[in-house]
């Protein structure tokens, strides 16, 4: 039987605890966390518009979608058929259009997100050393256009470098990542087998 790959991850854990008698429960860590909060100065997006969504860029029949955790993404084309871009969506994030530009430039337009969503992305998109959480306290859709430039440089400085880059890009919509201790959900393993059971 063919499955959809959003039954991928269903059919592993069953797979799992059928096999190795897995046995897990879902938990809270307090940890180090980039907590998304609102800048100095205050926000500088607008409202997102009553049902509002990507209504210009059209999916191709053959696009082909991956999923990780929540989050869906899929290859899509330009009118053109000349340039390339991504559609990641999840319900807090609505639909977002990712473009890579010349000189490392990487853009997200969301016409619909909220700033959980908001969060959701940067943690899947950005190469971060702890999740991104949103601390906002803001419950709202918001349109907006996040672009960041992360330059090359020393592997070992990685973190500091693209949050340096990312807030800078943050800060044009008045909002910022900052350092925090937070709660972050963990998938606990209650037990597991050694050795699969047999077929």
């Amino acid at each position: 039987m063919d499955a959809s790959e959003s039954q991928v991850p269903e059919m592993l854990q069953a797979l799992l605890e059928e096999r190795f008698k897995l046995k897990v429960h879902r938990g809270n860590a307090n940890q180090e966390v980039f907590a998304l909060v609102v800048a100095k100065g205050g926000l500088k997006v607008r409202e997102a518009i009553a049902n509002s969504g990507i209504a210009a860029v059209e999916e191709p029949p053959a696009s082909t979608s991956t999923f990780f955790g929540s989050v869906t993404t899929r290859e899509i084309f330009g009118q053109t058929g000349r340039h390339s871009a991504a559609a990641i969506s999840n319900p807090r994030m609505g639909t977002v259009i990712e473009t890579n530009g010349a000189n490392r430039l990487q853009r997200w337009e969301a016409p619909n997100i909220t700033f959980e969503g908001l969060a959701d992305l940067l943690d899947k998109v950005m190469p971060l050393s702890s999740p991104v959480i949103d601390m906002t306290g803001l419950k709202g859709r918001y349109q907006l256009v996040l672009e960041v430039t992360i330059a090359g440089g020393d592997p070992t400085e990685l973190d500091e470098s693209v949050l340096k880059a990312v807030n800078e890009g943050l800060r044009k919509l008045g909002l910022q990542l900052e350092r925090r201790q937070g709660a972050v959900e963990i998938l606990v393993v209650d037990y597991a087998a050694k050795t699969p059971s047999e077929n």
